[in-house]
């Protein structure tokens, strides 16, 4: 999401890697597991983007230096704080004009 996807572009890629993974890797050892196929994919889709309209939502607030809401959305996204400690944030690709 935070390289400009929309929330079911995310969800099919998402889904794409799950399938891969239980498929491509796990299915040498074991076989596939369809609760692992059914929930992993919907349900960290839902906590992902939750988590991300709060933390690009009510607690990103740049106005100011460290705030308390900056702290809650690091906690909810380290990899946000690792990139901005970095200076590394990668920029979203430019959206294309609708039709």
């Amino acid at each position: 999401r935070d390289l400009g996807a929309e929330p079911l572009a995310s969800f099919a890629y998402s889904t794409g890697l799950s399938f891969s993974w239980e498929y491509l890797v796990e299915s040498w050892s074991e076989q596939p597991s369809a609760q692992d196929l059914l929930t992993t994919s919907p349900i960290g889709s839902l906590l992902g983007e939750g988590f991300y309209r709060l933390r690009t939502g009510p607690l990103h607030d740049d106005t100011d230096g460290f705030t308390w809401k900056k702290a809650a959305g690091w906690i909810l996204d380290p990899v946000d704080l690792t990139y901005t400690l970095t200076g590394m944030k990668p920029e979203p690709p430019p959206r294309r004009a609708s039709p």
